[in-house]
């Protein structure tokens, strides 16, 4: 894909170094385009249909067991991206995390606690995942800005008296 004559590319690998008792702990990330594996592990829960009193069939929504199972189908989908995401991180093993155990994709921050990270170094690990798929809003906003004032420099040449010939 070309965009304003730029081939677009995926992002590149992100790199996190967080210091731990005198050790540099080196976490990469990949961006993550590819869902077929997790597709293939963890199907969509299907909503139960239940029977109205005029005998016509609706999908129930609101059911607790459906929405626990779509909850947790989330939950395992952002969990396996950023095992995918984390997969460049040379060295990295999991004690509780299996690549081909849906179940196991739920307990990601429980790994990552078990190993001493507190909660906001967990979050950051997954905002680098986040990162590497090139959702990172300062990066975004910072573009934007310089993106609408270009455009503001263009309008004001367009308008000044010097540019009229």
């Amino acid at each position: 894909m070309n965009l304003q004559g730029v081939t677009v590319q995926p992002p590149k690998v992100k790199t996190l170094v967080i210091p731990r008792d005198g050790v540099d702990l080196v976490f990469q990330a990949q961006y993550v385009d590819n869902y077929d594996k997790f597709d293939e592990l963890a199907k969509r829960p299907i909503p139960m249909k239940m029977r109205l009193a005029d005998g016509t069939e609706k999908i129930d929504m609101e059911d607790k067991d459906y929405i626990k199972e779509v909850t947790d189908w989330s939950e395992m989908r952002s969990n396996w991206m950023f095992m995918q995401a984390l997969s460049v991180t040379e060295g990295l093993e999991y004690d509780i995390l299996d690549e081909n155990d849906p179940k196991s994709w739920l307990r990601f921050d429980e790994e990552f606690k078990n190993a001493g990270f507190s909660l906001p170094v967990i979050e950051r690990i997954k905002m680098l995942c986040f990162e590497a798929s090139g959702l990172n809003q300062a990066l975004i906003d910072e573009a934007t800005e310089r993106f609408l004032a270009g455009q503001a420099q263009e309008s004001k040449a367009e308008t000044s008296p010097d540019s009229e010939s």
